[in-house]
């Protein structure tokens, strides 16, 4: 670091001190990369330590969905992030979620079945959605995990129709409906999914109709297996 940036950063420091989203305690410029959450709030993140096989039906047959969940949404630093991430415009906090996420892959196990063909992939938000928010934090945790790994990031799904707010459905059933048919390719994506391994990115897996859904779309074209990697399980 050149010493004008160590002056401004220092200036910064003492002018506009930048508070952490979760305890509220002053972040350094200077020392925290993220300049939204510190050390220590991160630190104290409980990773899950196994990941999670999940049951659906596609085409009359039953499958196992693989699904990784760096934490649970009962986690108080987490369920107070994710939540600053979706509706409080804080989008710095997916590049710590996005370390936190590969640190999790390790820990758990889960990238030792992760092969180098692979690709990521977000689950999309509908167009008006992303105007409105000005960023898919899914987008976002996936390009940097994606760099830390060494795979593709690529966009290969995008919703056709507006849906509710899963969070405002209360039935699984509901949700189900809610997001069935929703999502189709990217046009001239399609090459980019058959016969390969896709890593599925999105912030909270609750009854998992969306990311299911995004996970059905994607076998129908090709896809060799799906494994679903989200922030948080409720």
């Amino acid at each position: 670091m050149n010493r004008e940036r160590r002056i401004l950063l220092f200036v910064l420091d003492a002018l506009f001190p930048p508070l952490c989203v979760s305890c509220r305690n002053r972040i350094s410029f200077r020392n925290d990369k993220s300049r939204v959450l510190c050390q220590r709030c991160l630190n104290s993140v409980e990773l899950n330590k196994h990941y999670f096989r999940i049951p659906f039906k596609m085409a009359g047959r039953q499958r196992v969905f693989t699904l990784g969940a760096l934490s649970s949404y009962s986690d108080k630093v987490i369920n107070l992030i994710v939540h600053a991430l979706k509706y409080d415009g804080f989008y710095l906090l997916a590049y710590p979620l996005a370390k936190l996420m590969a640190d999790y892959l390790n820990f758990s196990g889960l990238r030792n079945i992760i092969t180098p063909e692979s690709v990521i992939t977000p689950v999309p938000l509908h167009p008006s959605r992303l105007k409105m928010r000005g960023y898919n934090q899914s987008e976002i945790i996936g390009e940097e995990l994606g760099k830390n790994l060494e795979v593709p990031a690529l966009l290969l799904l995008r919703r056709k129709r507006k849906t509710k707010e899963q969070a405002v459905i209360l039935t699984e059933e509901d949700r189900r409906k809610n997001v069935r048919g929703c999502f189709e390719v990217v046009a001239g994506r399609k090459n980019e999914i058959a016969g390969r391994q896709i890593l599925l990115i999105d912030d909270v897996f609750t009854s998992g109709a969306t990311m299911l859904e995004a996970a059905k779309v994607l076998y129908q074209n090709g896809a060799r297996e799906v494994i679903g990697l989200t922030v948080a399980k409720a």
